[in-house]
């Protein structure tokens, strides 16, 4: 069944998508329900249509959440990053205020949802805030790597994603 989801997801028909795992009931844990969202942001329709997106990056962010509680309790689980994983999404499709914004609330962070912030996209108004989170929630080489991205972006070369 989860292949018929992600040709829905594909086609942009989030709505369908979720109603036919719903329907099939595909969703029995947070990590399912998880996976049904990341799905959904693959699909460019959806993911570059901010209305679309903000609302499924916020509930990957409150999922990500529950999981980073207590990720033995959830299967295949084992670190606590999974709800800065919605803040790199957000950097990574140009919606840096909301990437800052969770970021800013995930209580487990490191330096990789800031490495995606230095997009083609990302305005000069738009690095102070990332750089203040860098520098307010990293130290010693995270930080450095934050740094050195926001000054390859400042010189037009790519930046590592750290991944």
């Amino acid at each position: 069944y989860w292949n018929f989801v992600d040709a829905m997801a594909k086609r942009g028909d989030a709505e369908a998508a979720q109603e036919y795992a719903k329907k099939h009931d595909l969703i029995k844990t947070p990590g399912d329900r998880l996976r049904l969202l990341n799905q959904l942001m693959d699909v460019p329709t959806i993911a570059d249509d901010r209305q679309h997106a903000e609302p499924i990056l916020r509930e990957m962010f409150d999922i990500g959440q529950t999981i980073d509680a207590n990720p033995s309790s959830f299967a295949g689980r084992w670190d606590r990053y999974t709800a800065q994983r919605a803040a790199t999404l957000a950097f990574q499709h140009g919606y840096t205020d909301l990437g800052v914004e969770l970021y800013d609330k995930t209580p487990n962070r490191d330096q990789r949802p800031l490495l995606h912030a230095f997009s083609a996209d990302m305005k000069p108004a738009q690095m102070t805030p990332v750089l203040m989170l860098a520098q307010d929630n990293l130290d010693g080489q995270r930080l450095q790597y934050v740094i050195d991205a926001g000054i390859r972006h400042l010189r037009g070369t790519t930046p590592p994603t750290g991944d």
